[in-house]
């Protein structure tokens, strides 16, 4: 990582542990200036100072690391330096620093780090002499340690950042994934077909498609697998990959979910594991007027028709995935002229009304104002989703049969 990037990233906790560490320094050593930098093969840069009228060490100043007081703890086998009179050491007496900053006797222990690197250092240094003891030796040490573990816990608080921002955007890819391969609205003189889809978390469980597979039949599905996010959008994706062979080439519903149920148990639950998904999967005939369904332990589905009579699409079987085989029992329903169906999955039952019964009783009203496919999905839109924040993924699907 760059210094300058590294030294930004540990701000908070660097700047935190220095300043407690250079308060509890003033009171302890009898010298006026302290200071942390930070050493590499090249160079010496001074990252904090405190200074009460001491050497001349300014921050961000940065030296040729042969040049520097440091380079004896960084070429020295990352051991302390004491020098109690710089003009007596013969080093120190020969280095320009020490007459340009002005350094009389100095104190430099290693800051090491947890994989046991050097940071760099932690200083005393004082314009005059000073005769530095064992205690001060100690101090600065369990100091310099107290900082190399606030720089460890600063770095590991960054690449856990850089990981999620990694994340992250493998899941915006992801969502850009699962919902580019939703299926377009259909507005055909017979059948419309609008729908709404929102995760809670960036992706979801919940899915729907369907497919035309003749000029008056209609097949559609909605599914809400357990859980939410990225091992739930994972199974719905599976699921979705075998949808358009398995309903255009079965058709007939119960066979379409017995065979979903077959794919569910046997790609996902094994070593005791159970994942299950509801769904609502029917085959509309707008010339037979005939509305074949099953329902898999999904929220009932609303079928209203022009005489604002609704039926509830309740007939059907357990969940799909739970066991390998499934009894399911088909429903049809026959209409007179035209009607308008709505499924959704729970997400949107809980965002209108904790009691599921009201929240059907609510959609129930709804329906029955309103014939329209593309204005039930607004109206349920702008009711109960807009502005609030969703707990549960939310899909609907409007149909209209005419």
């Amino acid at each position: 990582m760059p210094e300058s990037i590294m030294v930004n990233s540990l701000s908070e906790k660097f700047n935190e542990a220095t300043l407690n560490a250079f308060k509890l320094l003033s009171h302890s050593i009898g010298v006026r200036t302290f200071f942390v930098g930070k050493t590499t093969e090249e160079t010496y840069s001074v990252l904090k100072v405190f200074n009460n009228n001491g050497c001349l060490v300014e921050e961000g100043v940065s030296v040729p690391i042969e040049e520097s007081y440091c380079n004896m703890v960084f070429r020295n086998g990352h051991i302390p330096v004491i020098i109690d009179d710089t003009s007596m050491h013969p080093i120190t007496s020969q280095l320009q620093l020490t007459k340009a900053a002005n350094i009389g006797s100095y104190l430099g222990v290693p800051i090491i780090l947890g994989d046991h690197s050097m940071f760099g250092t932690l200083c005393a240094v004082d314009p005059a002499p000073y005769k530095f003891t064992s205690a001060d030796l100690e101090l600065m040490q369990t100091l310099a340690n107290f900082i190399g573990n606030a720089i460890d816990l600063g770095q590991a608080y960054e690449r856990i950042l850089t990981e999620e921002q990694r994340v992250q955007t493998e899941l915006e890819i992801a969502k850009k994934v699962q919902t580019s391969v939703l299926p377009e609205s259909i507005d055909c003189d017979n059948f419309k077909a609008h729908s709404f889809y929102q995760s809670s978390e960036s992706l979801s469980g919940d899915m729907y498609s369907w497919f035309q597979i003749a000029p008056s039949k209609y097949c559609v599905i909605i599914i809400d697998v357990m859980g939410h996010g990225v091992s739930a959008s994972l199974i719905s994706m599976s699921i979705r990959s075998v949808l358009r062979s398995l309903i255009t080439t079965i058709i007939e519903p119960e066979l379409v979910m017995q065979e979903l149920n077959r794919h569910i148990y046997l790609m996902f639950n094994v070593h005791n594991q159970t994942t299950y998904a509801t769904a609502i999967y029917l085959v509309v005939d707008t010339v037979e007027r005939t509305v074949e369904y099953v329902n898999a332990g999904h929220p009932y589905g609303l079928l209203v028709e022009g005489n604002n009579s609704i039926t509830l699409l309740h007939e059907g079987c357990l969940p799909l995935g739970i066991f390998p085989d499934l009894n399911a029992k088909k429903g049809t329903i026959y209409y007179d002229e035209a009607a308008t169906l709505l499924l959704y999955t729970d997400g949107l039952i809980d965002l209108i009304d904790p009691s599921i019964e009201k929240g059907i009783e609510i959609l129930k009203s709804l329906l029955e104002n309103q014939s329209n496919s593309i204005e039930v999905i607004r109206d349920i839109q702008t009711t109960y989703i807009n502005g609030k924040v969703l707990t549960d993924d939310v899909c609907f699907v409007a149909l209209t049969a005419n």
